[in-house]
């Protein structure tokens, strides 16, 4: 399918030519798959300015979708450098040990647990998100569960990127309107899976649809799929695509009439515009 203003014409055509052949909306039935993240314009460079900043995010979004354990380990790498020193390069074992040397490490274990239990929902919108954390830390750290460094201030902690440039506009900070779970998910089961190529590694849909919305730079473009070496990196991640499915594959694409389609013959496959 090439598609002439969006690509939510080809999701819907899609869904359709699903229906017709009697194939139910089931996230186990079928999948619709992109090469990077699952939600549009959520590839923001820069978002998070400070470490503290992307850690809490991350924590944010593991701790109410997907991994605690994951959660408590960015929690606590967080907490480290807003109270005691520089984690960047520190593992877990490391900053256990370092606390391990000046406290008991079921205090600390509780310090930890409090951050993470006030976390804001992963739902609300990255400026929402960003307020009402900052709030939340305040709240914490007058009441005396947490101490900062003396060299920090809470607005110093928590920023991210307040606008970025777009074509014909001098400032756009919509991005600061989505949900922050959308920076961080890679998978969503709802009618249908809604997966990067990678977190549908080694499973099968009756029906796929694999995105294609980049027309130029280091990933899955049109003319990468249709003319690439094969032996690309990059035509391998699109092989493991085009193989989850056992009826249905289908392939959107921006609108060209220049394509060469030598690879995929029109006698082979259906092409459609939407």
């Amino acid at each position: 399918m090439q598609f002439k203003s969006s690509i939510d014409n080809a999701v819907v055509e899609f869904k359709k030519i699903c229906e017709d052949e009697g194939i139910s909306y089931y996230s186990d039935k079928i999948a619709i798959l992109t090469r990077h993240k699952i939600y549009d314009n959520a590839d923001i460079d820069g978002l998070w300015k400070t470490s503290v900043t992307e850690w809490l995010a991350k924590a944010t979004y593991y701790w109410h979708r997907a991994s605690k354990k994951e959660a408590y380990r960015l929690c606590e790498k967080a907490l480290y450098e807003m109270t005691i020193g520089a984690a960047e390069e520190l593992s877990q074992d490391e900053i256990k040990a370092m606390i391990e040397s000046m406290e008991e490490y079921s205090i600390w274990k509780s310090k930890v647990v409090s951050l993470l239990t006030l976390l804001p929902s992963e739902d609300l919108d990255v400026k929402g998100w960003c307020n009402n954390l900052k709030m939340r830390l305040s709240e914490l750290t007058q009441c005396g569960e947490i101490s900062l460094r003396s060299d920090l201030k809470i607005d110093e902690i928590i920023k991210t990127k307040a606008w970025i440039k777009k074509k014909g506009k001098k400032r756009d900070e919509s991005f600061l309107d989505k949900s922050l779970y959308e920076y961080f998910e890679k998978k969503s089961k709802q009618d249908v899976t809604i997966s990067s190529i990678h977190g549908v590694k080694g499973e099968t849909y009756e029906a796929v649809l694999l995105k294609i919305k980049s027309t130029g730079g280091p990933t899955l473009t049109p003319d990468k799929l249709f003319k690439g070496e094969l032996d690309d990196e990059i035509m391998r991640i699109a092989y493991v695509a085009m193989t989850r499915p056992r009826k249905i594959l289908a392939i959107a694409v921006p609108y060209s009439e220049d394509y060469d389609l030598t690879r995929f013959p029109e006698n082979l496959w259906d092409y459609r515009i939407v």
